[in-house]
This record gives C-alpha cells, sequence and structure tokens, in this order.
C-alpha cells in the first residue's frame, strides 16, 4: 500500500501540547508537520512524539533535526529515528 503518515494532536491547554507522528515522514508530509511547530498564543513548541514513527526519509530526517534546534523536545522515539537523529533520550540529540 500507499506509504501513510498519521498525525495525532493532544493538547492539554495551549502550553502542553503534543503531536505524535505514526508510518512513514516522507518528503510529501515535511510542510505540513513544520507547519505544526509554529509557536502557538502561549509562545510554546508542543512536544513531539516518535515513538510510532517507522521511517523518516531524508527530507523527513532533515526537517526533525531542524526541529530539535529550534527547541522542540521529544517525549518519545522508535530505536530508528533515535538512531537517525542520534537522540540518546535526552532534550537535545
Amino acid at each position: 500500500g500507499k506509504p501513510m503518515l498519521r498525525i495525532t494532536h493532544s493538547e492539554q491547554n495551549a502550553w502542553d501540547r503534543t503531536v505524535k507522528l505514526e508510518g512513514k515522514l516522507l518528503r510529501p508530509w515535511v510542510d505540513e508537520v513544520r507547519s505544526l511547530f509554529i509557536a502557538g498564543e502561549s509562545g510554546t513548541l508542543p512536544r513531539l512524539d516518535l515513538s510510532c514513527l517507522r521511517f523518516a526519509d531524508r527530507d523527513g530526517t532533515e526537517l526533525l533535526r531542524q526541529l530539535l534546534g529550534q527547541g522542540v523536545r521529544i517525549t518519545s522515539c522508535s530505536p530508528f529515528v533515535a538512531e537517525l537523529l542520534h537522540w540518546d533520550g535526552e532534550l537535545n540529540p
């Protein structure tokens, strides 16, 4: 089947938002995902849950690195994506 990316938002309040990515982060979805990480009215960026992200292509990996560089925190990460990002479970890769 066609590669899919599922994006789920959870929001407790304006200061506590998480975006969960599931499936494959590929070039066609990079701009859409990027648009989710613009600071809201509270000035805070959502956290990122990558526990169910199975794959990211070059563009997807670069986007994730850019988001981390902007201060986006990862709450959970699949082993494959952690290796791509050289993420060791700390706030910064």
